[in-house]
């Protein structure tokens, strides 16, 4: 049978990925790309052009670069100011000796911990609680007028905060509510949570659907690297210098990402809008609702209860993650006596664990044994639940360094459901729903710190470790949603392509990804 000839669909304009797309832009896949620059020669691409696209595709993570740094800053005051409550706890609040403190009994060290973790938990609400509420509005306006504004602004708050962490580790007679006040700056500015929001939104919009999976892989590389590398410098810091240069160190990075946004990301240039007009159009709602309606409305196939199961997955992801690792340094405190610098330690080695393997292991599930999306989810939410209960029980160190390694691949979880849901939903869709997903994510860490918070509490003599039990119990909901949505696509997800192609009168973000956050 002869062959058709391919006709060439015309040329198409370079995107740089440091832009702010809009919503209704699509981007072209990989394919369409490569086609259209071999259109006149009909030949495939070379693996010089290979290349070339890659090396552009890892010259555009300049965000996820920025991300990685900002993180890092972020854990430094987390872990350090969690410390630092506990040292202004018991020397200044209860009032013990220096010899008590550094050697306490077990009464002393559950005394001390339960009101400093107490105090680190309105530190945390006081960040999470503002930022949550102003994710709802930076995701919309980031999709609208771009997200280097945000970021910025963000940056601006964690200075602040920074600084005034500072202050209450040079005057350590200070109430403890000090901190607190402290870290309001950082919340009321959007903080993480809206970085977070305004990175995943430019990577859901300027990707195309060939490299999305891998985008998502390098933010959530960026975040989860972040933390253990930010505490393994702190660790350093504090053990040779004390609280204060921690701080220092945290603000200098957070003064490089400031500079780093200015020079280096290309904010999103908007002709004949005032900036009167911006500032009013921040508190509008009209995507955050669309993605209401986007994310609820009929589809064939189950789509709509796949994407609501996703949803709930996710969330119960986001709520595991941010409950283990509020109490965690508390945790090891009390069952191993664990200094700043050895929980530092730890956890970057594991970290570095993580970095190693990851990547890979999710190159050869999915390009290797071509492993569907979700059951990538399903093996990262696995490792979760049994690195949680794991650890819940560990009353000896090398179990809970047993839990560490199974919890190596839990990171692919999030991965596989962002790319699934992304072949669901058609390209114009997309933006819109991730930003009704990202609000909802960003209300979620608040349960899980008062969760955590309020039953290390009251177990913190019997069985310090359950609100690790608690989590990995919580974590078979999400796998029964996995394991559901498997059974759907294994039935009709190809079919479920065609007809949602169809029905929506787009081109569904369907393509094969490199990788399958």
């Amino acid at each position: 049978m002869r062959k058709k000839p391919l006709r060439c669909p015309g040329t198409m304009e370079k995107t740089d990925s440091t832009y702010t797309l809009s919503p209704s832009e699509s981007v072209p896949s990989l394919h369409h790309q490569t086609y259209s620059r071999n259109c006149g020669h009909q030949v495939p691409p070379s693996v010089k052009h290979k290349i070339k696209v890659t090396l552009e595709f890892i010259r555009n993570l300049k965000l996820e670069a920025f991300l990685l740094v900002y993180v890092m800053a972020f854990s430094m005051r987390l872990m350090i100011t969690q410390d630092l409550l506990l040292t202004k706890t018991c020397l200044h609040h209860l009032n013990y000796s220096e010899q008590m403190c550094s050697h306490p009994t077990e009464e002393v060290k559950s005394e001390t911990e339960k009101i400093a973790n107490t105090v680190n938990l309105f530190t945390i609400l006081v960040q999470l609680v503002p930022s949550a509420l102003l994710s709802i509005f930076v995701g919309t306006w980031s999709d609208r007028y771009g997200n280097k504004m945000p970021i910025l602004i963000a940056i601006l708050g964690g200075l602040v905060t920074d600084f005034g962490n500072a202050f209450t580790a040079v005057y350590m007679e200070s109430s403890l509510y000090w901190s607190v006040l402290a870290a309001l700056p950082n919340g009321i500015s959007g903080g993480l949570v809206s970085v977070w929001a305004a990175v995943y939104s430019h990577a859901t919009i300027s990707t195309s659907p060939d490299l999305r999976t891998v985008k998502f892989l390098m933010i959530t590389l960026a975040i989860q690297l972040g933390f253990p590398f930010g505490q393994f410098i702190s660790g350093q810091v504090f053990k040779s210098w004390g609280y204060v240069p921690v701080y220092a160190v945290s603000f200098t990075l957070l003064l490089a990402c400031f500079v780093w946004m200015l020079i280096m990301v290309r904010g999103q240039k908007n002709p004949g809008v005032s900036k009167l007009t911006m500032a009013k159009d921040f508190f509008k709602l009209d995507n955050f609702v669309e993605g209401v309606r986007t994310t609820v409305r009929e589809r064939p196939n189950s789509g709509r209860k796949q994407i609501l199961l996703m949803l709930a997955t996710m969330c119960v992801i986001v709520l595991n993650a941010e409950t283990t690792r509020s109490v965690t340094y508390y945790f090891v405190k009390k069952q191993f006596d664990w200094s700043v610098t050895k929980y530092s330690d730890v956890t970057s080695l594991f970290a570095l664990v993580n970095l190693v393997s990851i990547g890979p292991l999710v190159l050869i599930l999915t390009k290797g044994l071509k492993v569907r999306d979700v059951t990538l989810s399903i093996i990262g939410v696995t490792s979760m639940l049994l690195q949680n209960f794991t650890r819940g029980l560990a009353y000896r160190e090398w179990m809970y360094y047993a839990s560490a390694i199974l919890g190596t691949a839990g990171g692919v979880s999030t991965i596989g459901i962002t790319s699934h849901v992304s072949r669901i939903v058609s390209q114009n869709e997309i933006a819109r729903m991730f930003s009704f997903w990202a609000a909802c994510e960003a209300m979620v860490p608040v349960l899980g710190d008062v969760m955590s918070s309020q039953v290390f509490n009251a177990t913190i003599d019997a069985l310090p470790g359950a609100p690790f039990i608690i989590s990995s119990l919580l974590l078979i909901l999400p796998l029964g949603s996995l394991v559901y949505c498997y059974r759907k696509s294994m039935d009709d997800f190809e079919l479920f392509e065609e007809e949602g192609g169809e029905a929506n009168g787009s081109e569904m973000a369907s393509s094969p990804s490199l990788c399958s956050p």
